[in-house]
């Protein structure tokens, strides 16, 4: 499911992401080490003056596809939300989040 569209920015990301938990918020994907392979994510308000770190992303490159593997989490959430951002722009020019649903647990029968 797509939640988020992101185009670069300096060595990082900036757009938005849109839950229902979130509504839509713009946000950035900020480096923290010169190889830009680890990231906070922070939503960004209307000021620009106080982001607030509501998840983290670590590069990744598997065969010749690379991608960002995304952890959102914050108090108003149940549970972190696992998604993913190729590194691959669509036809818009964005590059888009999209949520990983985790496959359901078989519940065991006595």
């Amino acid at each position: 499911m797509l939640i988020g569209s992101f185009h670069p920015v300096d060595e990082g990301y900036a757009g938005y992401i849109q839950t229902l938990s979130f509504g839509r918020q713009a946000a950035v994907f900020v480096p923290l080490d010169d190889a830009n392979t680890h990231f906070d994510l922070l939503f960004v308000n209307a000021d620009n003056q106080t982001p607030a770190k509501f998840g983290s992303a670590r590069r990744y490159k598997e065969k010749a596809r690379e991608f960002l593997k995304v952890r959102l989490d914050c108090p108003g959430l149940p549970a972190p939300i696992e998604a993913v951002m190729w590194l691959k722009a669509s036809r818009k020019g964005t590059y888009l989040l999209e949520w990983e649903r985790k496959a359901a647990v078989p519940r065991k029968r006595r």
